[in-house]
Parts: C-alpha cells; sequence; structure tokens
C-alpha cells in the first residue's frame, strides 16, 4: 500500500490535485463488501452523486442507492487524441505519457476530456 499511496500521491502533486483522501480502513465498514461498502462510504460521506466505472454496472445494486437518493453517474472513459511523440496518437496510456507530453497543463486536458 504504501508504494501505491506514493505513486498516487506522486501524480495528485504533479497534476495539482488537492482533494483530500479518506481511507475506508478509518471507517466503521470493514464488515461490508462490494455495493454494500460503497454505499456506506457515500452514506458516511453525505454523497448524493456517486462516480463509477462501467464495470460497477456488474455488481452495483443500483436500488438500494436510490434508495438513499444516492444517483449513480456512469463514466465510461474515451480518451481525446493529444500530441504525443509517436507520430500516431495511442490512446490509454499511463498518465505519465500525459505528464511528459503537457507537463503543468495535463490536468487541464484531461478535465476538458468528454
Amino acid at each position: 500500500m504504501d508504494l501505491n499511496m506514493s505513486i498516487i500521491n506522486f501524480f495528485r502533486k504533479h497534476l495539482g490535485i488537492s482533494t483530500p483522501l479518506l481511507y475506508s480502513s478509518d471507517m466503521a465498514v470493514e464488515h461490508l463488501n462490494s455495493s454494500d461498502l460503497i454505499l456506506e462510504i457515500c452514506r458516511q460521506q453525505l454523497a448524493s452523486i456517486y462516480l463509477c466505472g462501467v464495470s460497477g454496472k456488474d455488481y452495483l445494486n443500483t436500488d438500494s442507492f436510490k434508495c438513499h437518493n444516492i444517483s449513480i453517474k456512469w463514466l465510461d472513459y474515451k480518451p481525446l487524441p493529444y500530441n504525443q511523440l509517436s507520430p500516431c496518437f495511442v490512446p490509454y496510456m499511463s498518465i505519465l505519457d500525459l505528464l511528459f507530453n503537457y507537463g503543468n497543463d495535463s490536468l487541464a486536458i484531461l478535465l476538458h476530456q468528454k
């Protein structure tokens, strides 16, 4: 976990992301798993929206979220092409590729993706 958090914090720093991180291990949710775990974390944090990748459709109990007035926004990320060193755009590269190509402008590029 230490290595993963170091990598995450490296990217947060270089992308200028300062949103606080919360750890489920610091919450009273260890007895839950899957959809119930996510729902309880959302409830504890007073969330009204949960952003989820499309693979969540395979395991989320969407009715439970509706019952607690938490809407689910499905994310289906499709990167827009940006200039890379290679002649053709290669999608789904590591964030390192974007940072190496655009530095401090990387987050703005990500945020303008539809």
